[in-house]
């Protein structure tokens, strides 16, 4: 490999005897890929996997879920589905009377 540098316009000019890769392929103008590579730690088993997801599912609701439900059952107990559609209605309502 030589080099070769105009010192009027500060150009360099590399110059190779030997032909790269991407000179001899006849799809020079595709840039070239590399696969990526493996992460460290290597691959978990899928049955650890699995097997964390079952028991996250089997624990049920998490920590202070449950006394939040409790308080909205609580608060919500006389209502049903028609006392809900009508607060829904008035609260879509209202909102459509402050935009526009």
């Amino acid at each position: 490999m030589s080099f070769q540098v105009d010192h009027a316009t500060g150009e360099v000019f590399v110059a190779s005897k030997t032909r790269t890769i991407s000179e001899m392929s006849d799809k020079s103008e595709e840039p070239m890929t590399f696969p990526s590579l493996p992460k460290k730690g290597g691959k978990k088993p899928q049955k650890e996997v699995k097997k964390k997801e079952e028991v996250k599912e089997k624990q049920g609701p998490k920590r202070g879920q449950k006394g939040k439900l409790k308080k909205i059952k609580e608060k919500y107990k006389d209502q049903d589905d028609e006392d809900r559609a009508l607060m829904m209605e008035i609260l879509k309502v209202g909102t459509s009377l402050y935009t526009g």
